[in-house]
């Protein structure tokens, strides 16, 4: 999957969920440790591209695997965009947050 910073973030998580659909991929506007959570008043407006959120991106694509963990996929974020993500996984009828460890 490839992750362009001119595509809306929505449209990222609709690939990635269609790619991986037991787990689901939020953006924020913080870092924060897995076990404080991620409170829904940081989430970022999913009709903002990555160049909005984060500015100064470079504009070359982040490629992604399913061979990522979910630390790798935070760090390459992060290090590539500049943006904080956290993964979810389907449990049941609910979305667990994933821990990188």
């Amino acid at each position: 999957m490839k992750i362009s910073i001119k595509k809306k973030l929505s449209d990222i998580q609709k690939e990635f969920n269609s790619k991986f659909p037991y787990l689901r991929l939020e953006f924020y506007q913080e870092q924060r440790d897995a076990e404080e959570g991620k409170p829904s008043q940081q989430l970022l407006n999913a009709d903002r591209t990555i160049k909005e959120v984060s500015p100064d991106a470079p504009s070359e694509d982040l490629n992604i695997d399913g061979e990522f963990t979910v630390s790798t996929l935070k760090e390459k974020f992060m290090e590539k965009f500049g943006v904080n993500i956290q993964i979810f996984r389907k449990s049941g009828d609910s979305w667990m947050q994933t821990t990188n460890k």
